[in-house]
């Protein structure tokens, strides 16, 4: 069953979820980085340091994407925008993926989160992740995204797995329950950003594809 964003904010918000969507992000729980004893293949170790450096500095840049959610029996279509401007302050706007129109909008700054839903409601809370949580029941890895939509792991979480390709770019990150994949970079290069990424966490029966339309700031 698709769904366009239509039916309720709960609804709108679960999907915003996958950003994800997105899609943190937004790092909105500040924690120290994390040691991890994760192998990786030797001959791309150097070209993922330099990518987790050079990218990991950037914390302003925006993503227009399109996104499918499924969630048990349920499967949702949207548009997302993401705009991040610093490790803890960023605006997502949630749109029907027919008309463009915005159905929600979600702002973190160092203060808290704000959920604007169509309904004409605000809700807050200390962040995204929680906020969205305690709306729709759903955990999902908005303090986690800014980095796995960009194709690097979050210093915040240990890392499971990690699989490089011969660029040393990844092909799969494992992280705080999450399998991202990234099946297609835009253009070549260590620092080329995602064309197209999963996340899915097996728990929750929760599978999420991302498509970047358009990349600026990154």
């Amino acid at each position: 069953m698709i769904r366009f964003m239509s039916e309720n904010w709960r609804i709108h918000w679960l999907g915003l979820l996958a950003v994800s969507f997105i899609m943190t992000g937004c790092t909105q729980i500040v924690k120290p980085p994390v040691k991890s004893t994760v192998s990786v293949v030797k001959k791309n170790q150097s070209g993922w340091e330099q990518r987790k450096a050079n990218l990991g500095r950037k914390m302003n840049w925006n993503l227009v994407s399109k996104i499918g959610l499924s969630y048990r029996e349920e499967y949702w279509q949207f548009g997302l925008d993401w705009a991040q401007r610093a490790a803890q302050q960023y605006a997502m706007q949630i749109k029907n993926p027919l008309t463009g129109a915005i159905v929600a909008k979600l702002n973190q700054t160092p203060q808290g989160a704000t959920l604007l839903a169509d309904d004409g409601k605000t809700y807050r809370s200390k962040n995204a992740e929680q906020l969205l949580q305690s709306q729709t029941g759903v955990k999902m890895p908005i303090n986690g995204m800014p980095y796995w939509v960009r194709g690097i792991s979050s210093p915040h979480y240990k890392l499971d797995k990690l699989v490089l390709d011969n660029q040393g770019r990844p092909k799969l990150i494992q992280q705080a329950g999450w399998l991202i994949k990234y099946p297609g970079y835009q253009g070549s290069g260590i620092m080329a950003l995602p064309r197209k990424i999963s996340f899915k966490r097996a728990k929750d029966n929760v599978s999420v594809k991302l498509v970047a339309k358009r990349w600026q700031g990154s």
